[in-house]
């Protein structure tokens, strides 16, 4: 089960998921009208850029990117909250675009989603993808930083 319906469990919110498997922060972009703006959403969660590190995508260019997503969706009203991601040796500044993304937002940061999920193969679908055990804990990682008062 994808960590936005484990999320909805934990909430007891319903919870969109306007993500798409492989999708890059261009891809995104592209979709952030119809798939997320149009639904006038209170809290968008974000959990994007793994694609543009493993698809080679400069790291410029995929935080560009992601900075007009979040000012884009903050503009229409909305809390956001990054799920970074942190793969030392292997990430090419990606941690560090996401912290700046985050200050220059002021979007909420979870600077690395993913941490002690990846690399635990009891947590891990693949190489790169968590298992239902995994989402839980991005689940969790999610509902401990969402504002109380964020919430309907």
């Amino acid at each position: 089960m994808d960590y936005p319906s484990q999320l909805s469990r934990l909430l007891e919110k319903p919870i969109i998921n306007a993500g798409i498997p492989g999708d890059t922060t261009a891809g995104a972009l592209r979709r952030l009208e119809e798939d997320v703006l149009s639904r006038s959403p209170r809290i968008v969660l974000i959990t994007l850029g793994g694609n543009d590190l493993k698809n080679r995508v400069p790291a410029k260019r995929a935080f560009t990117n992601l900075k007009i997503i979040v000012e884009a969706i903050q503009e229409a009203g909305a809390l956001v909250i990054i799920g970074g991601i942190e793969l030392p040796i292997f990430d090419r500044g990606f941690g560090d675009g996401y912290r700046q993304v985050a200050s220059e937002t002021g979007a909420i940061l979870i600077p690395n989603i993913l941490e002690g999920i990846i690399g635990n193969s009891k947590l891990m679908s693949d190489p790169i993808h968590p298992n239902d055990d995994g989402y839980a804990l991005m689940a969790r990682s999610f509902y401990e930083v969402i504002p109380a008062n964020a919430l309907p």
